[in-house]
């Protein structure tokens, strides 16, 4: 289970591209795979561990830790984890894959 996120950035805007605080320079669009590496809960909330790769080579980009509420009813932690990932502005437009 993952999530892919596609930032596109206009090549005559001198921008950098930051997820979270993982800042990923300058690229005119990068595809960045996303994948929750860990969730702790408890009854009412949880902490996630993402990391973050590229899809040319796998290469380790960074990562954030994030906290989400849980619901004990709900999906499995990590499916969650995800789930508010893609609630978070840095994760707009998010895709499962």
């Amino acid at each position: 289970m993952a999530i892919k996120i596609v930032k596109k950035v206009q090549t005559d805007l001198a921008m950098s591209l930051t997820v979270g605080n993982v800042y990923l320079g300058n690229p005119q669009s990068i595809e960045i795979y996303c994948r929750v590496d860990l969730a702790q809960v408890s009854k009412t909330s949880g902490h996630a561990r993402v990391s973050f790769t590229n899809n040319e080579n796998s290469e380790h980009l960074g990562g954030l830790q994030v906290d989400f509420n849980y619901d004990l009813e709900g999906e499995n932690p990590i499916k969650q984890a995800y789930q508010h990932l893609k609630t978070l502005p840095e994760f707009e437009g998010a895709e499962d894959c």
